[in-house]
């Protein structure tokens, strides 16, 4: 269950989330009840209101929003997850979900100050243009307010999340060689030390790994140990008298060598 909402969703470690729910909470009810958010968003979204009546404007301003956030939660996220295409999906989910949350509160903030009607349960009185206005402004509140998930513990992982950034730095060292392999170019000397210390510390990256790990990342790490172990096996094996023997990947070894290039 867990795997399958971490394919669009990012999870944060659940302390974690805990504690920003609870921190969340109280900062938007504040802001609610207050009418408090910080002085840089008014300023921002004061011009803001001149698109309100504009569909097109409105869209435009949302779609620049939505994919600020994206951004900032990719950058945040990207080193929890084994490979670009997992952030990318977790990001977009996660960008959207997010961004819904704030358009609610913005929604809150308008109805508390007398803007809007509470009209959830009147679909009679319900208006597209605005609910993109609430979402519009929610993804500016996203991403300029002082009460942001952007900077919080549950989007920046916390002292608990594994990272795999210096997995990915080793993972870079062993590709370039295999790659160079793959296309039956021998390596030099320093590629074949290159290659073999990579694996090395792979192998003992991924033997290693603790904390509040991604779902999907760790089911994809646990997939790569049997082919990069292989792997070693074979080039050791290969090179055993001298690395200038290993002319390249051979049948026997190449779908566990691309399983690894692939990564997920």
């Amino acid at each position: 269950m867990l795997q399958r909402l971490n394919r669009i969703l990012y999870l944060p470690p659940p302390e974690m989330f805990v504690i920003n729910v609870v921190i969340f909470s109280v900062a938007i009810t504040l802001a609610v009840i207050y009418g408090f958010f910080s002085q840089n968003i008014q300023s921002f979204t004061a011009p803001l209101s001149k698109t309100d009546s504009s569909l097109g404007g409105t869209v435009s301003i949302l779609l620049l929003g939505l994919a600020g956030s994206s951004a900032l939660i990719y950058g945040k996220t990207r080193t929890f997850f084994l490979c670009r295409t997992q952030c990318l999906r977790a990001t977009f989910g996660t960008t959207l979900i997010i961004s819904a949350m704030y358009a609610i509160v913005w929604g809150l903030i308008q109805i508390v100050g007398g803007n809007q009607r509470f009209v959830l349960l009147h679909p009679d009185l319900w208006s597209g243009q605005e609910t993109l206005n609430n979402l519009k402004y929610g993804s500016m509140l996203f991403l300029f307010s002082s009460v942001s998930l952007v900077g919080s513990l549950a989007v920046s992982g916390g002292w608990s999340s594994y990272d795999f950034a210096p997995f990915l730095s080793d993972w870079t060292l062993w590709r370039g060689p295999v790659e160079k392999l793959n296309r039956n170019t021998p390596l030099s000397e320093n590629e074949h030390k290159q290659l073999l210390a990579a694996t090395a510390s792979m192998l003992t990256k991924l033997a290693a790994v603790g904390g509040h790990v991604q779902p999907v990342a760790k089911s994809a790490m646990n997939g790569l140990v049997e082919p990069l172990s292989k792997f070693d096996e074979w080039y050791k094996h290969e090179t055993d008298a001298t690395y200038a023997n290993c002319k390249g990947l051979n049948a026997d070894i190449r779908d566990d060598a691309l399983r690894v290039l692939k990564l997920c």
